[in-house]
């Protein structure tokens, strides 16, 4: 990331002003600066009808940091095949790509917990297929497929936290 134009060129002799520093640098600095934007976060392989998900991403450059937070409701469930795959805000680079696909490529953690038994469950975020985010455990199977690694209950909760290279 840079300065997306020239910078006056200072004479000999000239006095700088704190105004002239100022334009010239401080305001296109402080325009380089991002904040975090929510994005919508779509929950596939799970039928999810009162839960809650939020999604948030700043992006740097071509570094994209996100954060999804998905609360389980009472009327939500997972399926019983599929494990749950979370849109991702942006499309990563293709160097994510094993094999030709972009597949379990890792790029963050999560954290699941199960909020009647005060478990929780450390897993990798993982690129899968595109622009969704897939959950592995330390032995590289799917996580968050119903009865998966515990029932699903009203209240139990998965937060993820990703960094990857945007397209």
């Amino acid at each position: 990331m840079g300065i997306s134009y020239t910078p006056r060129t200072w004479t000999a002799n000239e006095h700088v002003l704190a105004q002239f520093l100022n334009n010239e640098i401080g305001a296109p600095l402080t325009g380089m600066q991002s904040s975090w934007q929510s994005f919508p976060v779509e929950v596939d392989g799970w039928l999810r009808y009162d839960g809650t998900v939020t999604g948030a991403f700043m992006q740097v450059g071509k570094t994209v940091h996100a954060r999804t937070t998905y609360i389980v409701g009472s009327d939500d469930f997972a399926s019983p095949i599929a494990a749950a795959k979370f849109t991702m805000p942006l499309r990563p680079h293709a160097d994510y790509a094993l094999g030709g696909t972009l597949r379990y490529a890792p790029v963050g953690s999560a954290l699941i917990g199960d909020a009647s038994a005060s478990l929780g469950k450390c897993l990798s975020c993982c690129i899968y297929g595109g622009d969704v985010i897939k959950l592995r455990d330390e032995g590289n199977a799917e996580t968050a497929i119903a009865g998966t690694p515990w029932t699903w209950e009203a209240g139990d909760y998965m937060l993820l936290a990703y960094t990857y290279e945007a397209a």
